[in-house]
Parts: structure tokens; C-alpha cells; sequence
């Protein structure tokens, strides 16, 4: 076939595609369907035929030779297959059976796609329970215009939603007036207004149909009617003979207007002109009634829209006394719970305080604490200091004594005071009991004072030690105004060590006067000093004075 004949203006093309659809369904009516697929979609018409049909038609405004080839090879297939299918064992029918069942159910599912669609749909009746906003009273003697007034509105507004008063708005459609009462506007009040403009319109086209078409051809009849009863002047007609009248029953004529009046009656009442002026007149009259009904329903809406803006407004003046009262209550509310913030702040800045307060009475306390266990052990040693003072003095005081009493032997004194005062130097763990002559001889014995406990705090002790310790002790004076070649030889230059004293052995006394007070916890025992065990001195170690070639160093017996 050319490109250039369409497929469908061809009589062979029409003829092949013909025999195949006959072949189509034939075959399709051959082929054995059970019954739930034979009636799912329709009980008196075979699936297989509509699938023929539908498929024929979808492909019949086809005029691509290629589309068409296609179509055609696609239809002797299905032949083929449809042949095949006729035996119910064969693998064809369960394909086909296969095929008509997943057809009918998505053409069921499309179905009732379709139906909820439809049931979806809102259909803007009239409600018969609706109750009108205008309610219509016609004229008194039934010559002048209607009255509206308003049905329900205004409301109060305890029946309005959301507390507060919209203001209607009147408008137009076509010269019809209604209220815009809220947006979107109701589908019913778009009907009746659409229903109303399309019958006004109406009216208008027809009587501009009537002016403009119609009057003129009644017009032209008329005139043609006047010609042929010109043409029928002299002639006899119907209406003249005597017979042309019917009688009533008691004789009378029921018509028996002359020549003259019926054509004065046809001219006046019975002319196609006369009748398309009535109509037009009908029309007129209608147009004039509905425009009268419009300017009353526009008075009783402007009116109802009155009477909504004096209830707004009164409406409004009763809301802002309101809303003043409420904004004097929440101001005094807020500052209610601005005074309640204030004072729980005041009660969190006072408990902030305590707690600061409590925090640092304990640090106080603790530290307190610290400086008197501290002081504790300082006190102790301030009192075994002060005990070995006390007994140093009392030894020295003994050992003064014994010298003025012996005055014969002048070296041997000032060597023994040398000494006792060098035994008296001793550490503070020394435990020193009495200081007994070097020799045999007795001395009267010096009763030494007890040594009292100090009574004063820890600050007076240590200031009354440093001043003692600052006063010259007259012995050590008077032992230093007579120097030794013995003492000259033992003095060192520098820092003066602690050493262990040198304790003579003797036998301690039993009189409670003379004996020194014991420290406590465990003695210590005391070594004997020799010269090998001389104080080691701090820092670098000084040149030693040697002692004169003709005096020897001076030894003590323990």
C-alpha cells in the first residue's frame, strides 16, 4: 500500500481488517469460559467479544501504516491463540483464562474507583428543611412590588461561632443582591445565584431574538396577507355564503362578524406582528417583576447589613469595656507574680547568703582547727623548753653556790662552773636529774624551785621565752669575766651546736626540793661526753684555737 492513501480509505484494507474481526469472534465464542469469568462483568455479553470490540475501535483512527501492520500481526496472533484455546486441557486456555480473570478485576477496581467518585460528589439541591434568610410578603392588593424582611438574622451573639461578630457584605450578580456571609461561599447560595443569572439571561436573548428577528417576519407575513385579500376583492368568499355560520341550539349565529370586522379583528388581534408583540410584552412584564422583587430584596439586605454594623458596634464598645477590665486583672496579676518572683528571690539571695555565711564559719572553724593542732605540739615544746630552762636555771644557781663557798681552790671552781654550765647546755631530749660537784666534798645544797606550768596562751609563752632568752644569765657573766685557758681552749667561734650535756655521775638526791621536775614519755639515756664527740658544727668548718703549749686540756672525771 502507498504512503500516501490512508489505511482506511482503502476497499482492500477495509475488506482484510473486516475477515479478521469476523474470524476474531467466531473463534472467541468457540473458546469454553467457566462461568464466574464468563458473567464478572456482564452476564449477557461475552468477555472475549468486548475485547474484540474495544480493541477494533481504540485502533480504527490509526493511519501509520506501521501502527496498523503492527495492529493487523497482533490480531492473527490472538486468531492463532484464540484456535488453540478451544481445547480446555491445552496450555492456550489456562492463558486465556489466565488473562480474562486479571482483566476483570482491574476493570472491577476501576469500577468502583469510579463509584466512590460519583458518591463523593455533592449535589446542591434545594433543601426543603433549610430556613430562608429573606422571607417574601406580597402586595396588599397584588398590584405593587413584594416586601422582604429578614427570617433569623441578626443573630444574638451567643449563637455565633468564635465570640465575635462578622460583618456581612452585600454585593451583586447580574442585578441580583445577596449577602457574603463567609468565605469560601456556600455552593448553594453559587447555585441559586447561577440559576437565576442563566434565566435572566435567557429572557434577554429571546427578546432580542424577538425584536430582531421574529417582529420583522411577522410583519412581512402580515403584509403578504393583505396582498392576497387585495387580489380576492369581487370574488365570492366562504364566509359570505349563508351556510358558512354555524347555529346554536336556539338558532343563533356563533359568528357573525362581516368582511370588515374579521379583518379588522385579524389585523388588530389575529396578525403574526400582534402575536410576537405579546410575547415581547410577556417577557417585558416578567423582566419588570423580578427587577421590582431585586430592588426590595436589596433594601431588606442593606437594611439586615444595618442592623449587624449597630449590633458589631455595640458589640465591639462591650468587648473593649471587657477586655479593659481583663487587661487591669492580668496587670495586677502580673504583679502579683512579679512581687511573688521578687520575694523568692529574696528568700533564694537569703539562703544563697546563709549558706555563704555557713561556709565560711566552717572554713573559719577548720582553720581554727588546723592553727590549734598545730599549736598544740608548739605549746608542748614551749613547756619542755621552758621545764629544762627552769632546771638550767636551778643547777646553775646550785652550782654558784658551791663556788662562793669554796674559795680556796679558785680554778677548780671556775673549771667546774665551766663545765656544769657546758653540762647544762644540753639537747631537749636530755633528761637531766641533778648537777653534783666533780669532787668528794659536799656543798650545801641550793633548794631549787619547782617549775611551774605556764598559764598564759601560746603567744605570751613564746614572747616571756624570747625575752628570758635575751637577759644575760649573771652566772655565765661572772664565768666570763674570769676566762680559763680550759674554757678559752674548748670556746669555738660560730654558731653554738646542741650537744649532749655532760652529766656527771653522781648520786642523785632524794630530796624532793632538790630534784627537777621528770619530762614526760620515756627517758632518755645520757652519754657521757668525751672529746672525739664534740658538737659538729653547720656551714664551712671554722679553724680551731689551739690551746698554750705549757697548759694541758683539762679532763674531766665522770
Amino acid at each position: 500500500m502507498p504512503a500516501f492513501i490512508k489505511p482506511g480509505c482503502d476497499s482492500r484494507h477495509r475488506f482484510a481488517c473486516k475477515a479478521l474481526f469476523r474470524a476474531l469472534l467466531r473463534t472467541g465464542y468457540r473458546v469454553p469460559l467457566p462461568h464466574d469469568v464468563a458473567t464478572a462483568l456482564d452476564e449477557k455479553q461475552n468477555p472475549i467479544r468486548a475485547l474484540i470490540r474495544n480493541g477494533f475501535r481504540r485502533n480504527s483512527s490509526e493511519t501509520s501504516l506501521r501502527l496498523v501492520n503492527s495492529a493487523l500481526n497482533k490480531g492473527y496472533r490472538f486468531l492463532e491463540l484464540l484456535t488453540l484455546a478451544r481445547d480446555e486441557s491445552s496450555p492456550a486456555h489456562a492463558d486465556v483464562l489466565r488473562f480474562l480473570r486479571e482483566n476483570n478485576e482491574r476493570v472491577l477496581a476501576i469500577r468502583e474507583k469510579k463509584r466512590q467518585e460519583a458518591d463523593k460528589f455533592k449535589k446542591f439541591a434545594p433543601n426543603p428543611d433549610a430556613i430562608p434568610l429573606l422571607t417574601k410578603i406580597p402586595s396588599p392588593n397584588g398590584k405593587g412590588p413584594p416586601t422582604f424582611v429578614p427570617t433569623v438574622r441578626p443573630l444574638p451573639l451567643e449563637k455565633l461561632s468564635g465570640g465575635v461578630r462578622k460583618l456581612p457584605t452585600l454585593d451583586e450578580l447580574g442585578g441580583h443582591p445577596f449577602l457574603r456571609l463567609r468565605k469560601p461561599q456556600s455552593e448553594y447560595l453559587g447555585r441559586v445565584l447561577r440559576q437565576k443569572f442563566q434565566r435572566r439571561q435567557r429572557w434577554a436573548e429571546k427578546y432580542h431574538e424577538l425584536v430582531s428577528e421574529e417582529l420583522a417576519d411577522a410583519e412581512q407575513e402580515d403584509a403578504w396577507d393583505d396582498m392576497v385579500e387585495d387580489m380576492l376583492q369581487g370574488e365570492p368568499q366562504p364566509w359570505e355564503e349563508a351556510g358558512y355560520y354555524a347555529t346554536d341550539g336556539a338558532g343563533r349565529q356563533r359568528w357573525t362578524q362581516s368582511k370588515q370586522s374579521a379583518k379588522r379583528a385579524r389585523t388588530s388581534h389575529g396578525s403574526y406582528a400582534h402575536a410576537v408583540k405579546l410575547a415581547m410584552a410577556d417577557i417585558e412584564l416578567k423582566q419588570k417583576r423580578e427587577w421590582d422583587e431585586m430592588i426590595a430584596r436589596g433594601k431588606a439586605l442593606w437594611k439586615l447589613v444595618l442592623e449587624e454594623r449597630a449590633l458589631a458596634e455595640k458589640e465591639k464598645k462591650s468587648r473593649k469595656r471587657r477586655e479593659k477590665v481583663q487587661r487591669k486583672r492580668e496587670r495586677r496579676r502580673a504583679v502579683r507574680a512579679e512581687r511573688r518572683e521578687a520575694r523568692r528571690l529574696r528568700r533564694i539571695a537569703k539562703m544563697k547568703e546563709t549558706l555563704r555565711k555557713w561556709r565560711v564559719r566552717t572554713q573559719e572553724r577548720k582553720k581554727r582547727e588546723r592553727a590549734e593542732r598545730k599549736r598544740l605540739p608548739m605549746e608542748q615544746e614551749a613547756r619542755q623548753l621552758e621545764e629544762a630552762k627552769s632546771q638550767e636555771s636551778a643547777a646553775v644557781e646550785q652550782e654558784s653556790g658551791k663556788v662562793e663557798n669554796e674559795d680556796n681552790a679558785p680554778e677548780e671552781g671556775s673549771l667546774r662552773g665551766s663545765q656544769a654550765l657546758k653540762a647544762t647546755r644540753q639537747p631537749k631530749g636530755t633528761n637531766v636529774q641533778t648537777v653534783t660537784d666533780v669532787k668528794d666534798t659536799e656543798s650545801p645544797a641550793v633548794p631549787a624551785e619547782p617549775a611551774k606550768e605556764p598559764t598564759a596562751s601560746s603567744e605570751e609563752t613564746s614572747a616571756s621565752l624570747q625575752k628570758k632568752e635575751s637577759e644575760p644569765n649573771p652566772v655565765e657573766v661572772q664565768l666570763q669575766e674570769e676566762p680559763t685557758p680550759e674554757s678559752q681552749a674548748l670556746k669555738k667561734r660560730g654558731r653554738p651546736r646542741k650537744a649532749d650535756c655532760e652529766t656527771l655521775a653522781t648520786k642523785p638526791s632524794t630530796d624532793p626540793e632538790t630534784t627537777a621536775p621528770k619530762k614526760r614519755g620515756r627517758p632518755r639515756k645520757a652519754a657521757a661526753p668525751t672529746e672525739e664527740d664534740a658538737p659538729k658544727k653547720r656551714g664551712r668548718p671554722r679553724k680551731e684555737v689551739a690551746a698554750p703549749e705549757g697548759e694541758a686540756a683539762p679532763t674531766d672525771s665522770a
